[in-house]
């Protein structure tokens, strides 16, 4: 091997060799665990150069086997194949489509005259020129083309890409440099194994950066996807609100005039057959309220609230609202509540009263006859007993009953959504499974839990638990006020013929909504209340009334209750351009209240903070409107006593 005489061949193949075989494994490994298509056709064109440097460091320790020519042959090709491969597989891995075409004739003329200088028996100075412009100046090229095309992929790999190549280029120059200042061969043959090393090195930074490629491309695939799945989310927020407006709208109309009917003089049959209309829509409003709220669980924005609220009153009225229908059943409801439960807590009053709800709803549906039993207490946190004054409390409710139970494999399984016990009891006693899922999860999202006990044939025991804190201001405004409602809700829940009405009698409403069948409602409704009620089709001609007003053509109304949707100009607009034109004119402000099928706890936030003084969701109950307006009634009474009106 001449020129090569004063390099250890044998040092310089085992240590190119072994140094070869970890970057073997190491790419095998990563392709054999690749998930990703381009990554493992990627590594495929790296695991080819592997190899090749690979036979190619091998040569010299069978120096005495093979002729010179070919052992300068086989660092020529090795050398040069590493760097066409590797320049592929990085562009594979990018998922670009690889064509080496035009390289084929650079590398038959750089691997040609290194055949031919093998071949003369050149000296080294020539195999090395050779090599440092053909290699070196492709390793650059390869470098810029790569930093380009990685720029549309991610500008933030540009660097890991041409690092390896730029470091090709640099070892090149540097052996061209050795050339050109006619160092001693053995300083050339050092640059063979240093070049070797680089390369390497290369194959390993390559089979990384494929590797870095995959996982980028899916973390842009799970962007994607998370990106399509938030608008999936919106576009079934959106089809689920437009449906619950549109199935809210018409069914106003049918529960309305069934409340109107139940309230008139019918006989027993047709008062049975009004109020199974009543029970029938009331359950398929229900159905549309646990559809959105699970909607609103599923998609992360159901917001809950922290507020001050009494859980003794708050369990009597949920007991109080299901005792008539206990009654009829012949079911004994009862109700033990601890001392705990004295004085005022925080938490979310609207949405245990909803999980309460469900649960005493399913105990009475599923009991045929017997007892339901309310247990409830608050209770210092177990871990924090010492310190109860200052520390967490507990509040835990158990709803209790004697009905048919359930299997050990069905209490598994209640919590699902849209999954009861078996079809049996779907088919006897109704309903969709939502009810119980629905509690779980905001029982969950309010940071407590919930739990079952059951045996077939005996009942069913369901524990729930909610941290909860004391409420340390003043607390009897919020005890009065508390009480005052569940005095309207019992005032609320006797027929309007044995209501006192005359306190409603004179008030002037007007009423603006483009629906016919919910204008007839509303005006059946308050038809034996003695209300002055105008009604107009849209909020363009509630505004054209205001003006009326202003001018001294009519009298003022007492309040507005405006439809959110209406052609040509809807409620909002109108009350804003009504308080508008008042404020300018230095006239009192209009009272407004919204009746709508939005529904949405955010979309009732907003027209609250829009100024409407209540937002009625249809269907409107008789009851609740009679309420709100004798509510009303007394409240600018309150303010006028007060001089504030």
């Amino acid at each position: 091997m001449a020129g090569y005489e004063t390099l250890n061949t044998e040092l310089v193949s085992w240590i190119t060799t072994i140094l070869m075989l970890g970057t073997l494994i190491l790419a095998v490994n990563m392709r054999a665990r690749a998930r990703d298509p381009c990554t493992f056709k990627g590594l495929a064109y790296i695991l080819a150069a592997n190899l090749i440097l690979f036979f190619s460091s091998i040569t010299p320790a069978f120096d005495s086997f093979l002729s010179d020519f070919v052992f300068k042959l086989s660092l020529a090709i090795g050398m040069h194949a590493v760097i066409v491969l590797g320049f592929a597989g990085i562009l594979r891995g990018m998922g670009r489509a690889v064509s080496l075409l035009w390289i084929l004739p650079v590398s038959t003329v750089i691997i040609g005259l290194q055949i031919g200088a093998a071949h003369a028996q050149a000296l080294p100075q020539t195999h090395v020129l050779i090599a440092a412009l053909g290699n070196g100046i492709l390793a650059a090229i390869f470098a810029v083309l790569l930093a380009r095309a990685v720029a549309s992929f991610s500008r933030e790999l540009i660097l890991l890409v041409a690092m390896p190549f730029v470091t090709i280029s640099l070892v090149y120059a540097l052996r061209l440099g050795s050339v050109v200042l006619a160092l001693p061969n053995h300083l050339l043959a050092f640059g063979i194994l240093f070049t070797g090393l680089v390369l390497t090195f290369a194959l390993m930074v390559w089979c990384f950066t494929l590797q870095t490629f995959g996982n980028v491309r899916l973390a842009q695939s799970l962007s994607a996807e998370r990106a399509r799945a938030q608008e999936a989310n919106k576009m079934k927020s959106r089809f689920l609100a437009n449906m619950s407006h549109e199935i809210r709208t018409p069914l106003n109309g049918v529960l309305g005039m069934a409340q109107v009917l139940d309230d008139g003089r019918l006989e027993n049959d047709q008062r049975e057959m009004v109020r199974i209309i009543i029970d029938s829509g009331e359950t398929l409003l229900k159905l549309l309220d646990d559809i959105l709220d699970l909607s609103k669980v599923e998609a992360g924005k159901l917001e809950l609230e922290q507020v001050p609220f009494v859980p003794r009153e708050l369990i009597r009225g949920c007991a109080k609202l299901h005792a008539l229908r206990a009654k009829a059943q012949g079911i004994t409801l009862t109700v033990e509540l601890g001392t705990g439960l004295n004085g005022v807590w925080l938490g979310d009053r609207h949405r245990l009263t909803q999980v309460l709800n469900n649960l005493l709803n399913n105990a009475i549906k599923f009991t045929p006859e017997g007892e339901v039993r309310i247990v409830a207490d608050i209770t210092p946190r177990p871990a924090q007993s010492e310190q109860a004054d200052s520390q967490g409390w507990m509040l835990e409710i158990s709803v209790t009953d004697t009905g048919i139970g359930m299997h050990p494999d069905q209490v598994s399984r209640i919590f699902a959504d849209f999954t009861q016990a078996n079809e049996t009891i779907s088919r006897q006693f109704g309903g969709t499974g939502l009810g119980l899922s629905i509690s779980h999860k905001l029982l969950e999202l309010m940071g407590g839990g919930v739990r079952v006990e059951s045996r077939e044939g005996e009942g069913s025991s369901f524990h729930i638990w909610l941290p909860t804190q004391r409420w340390t201001e003043p607390v009897a405004k919020l005890l009065g006020t508390e009480m005052a409602e569940h005095a309207d809700l019992e005032t609320a829940a006797r027929p309007p013929n044995d209501m006192p009405q005359p306190e409603l009698a004179g008030l002037r409403i007007l009423l603006a909504e483009d629906n016919k069948t919910n204008q007839r409602v509303i005006a059946a409704m308050l038809r034996k209340t003695g209300v002055e009620l105008v009604i107009v089709d849209n909020g363009r001609h509630a505004v054209e009334l205001d003006a009326a007003i202003a001018a001294g053509a009519l009298p003022d109304f007492d309040i507005f209750l405006f439809d959110i949707q209406m052609p040509e100009m809807d409620g909002p607009d109108a009350f804003a351009v009504i308080q508008k034109n008042r404020h300018a004119q230095g006239r009192p402000l209009a009272r407004a209240a919204a009746l709508t099928a939005n529904a949405l706890p955010e979309q009732r936030a907003e027209y609250l903070q829009a100024g409407f003084v209540e937002c009625l969701s249809k269907p409107i109950q008789n009851k609740r409107l009679v309420a709100f307006l004798k509510q009303f009634v007394r409240s600018s009474a309150r303010n006028a006593s007060s001089g504030e009106m």
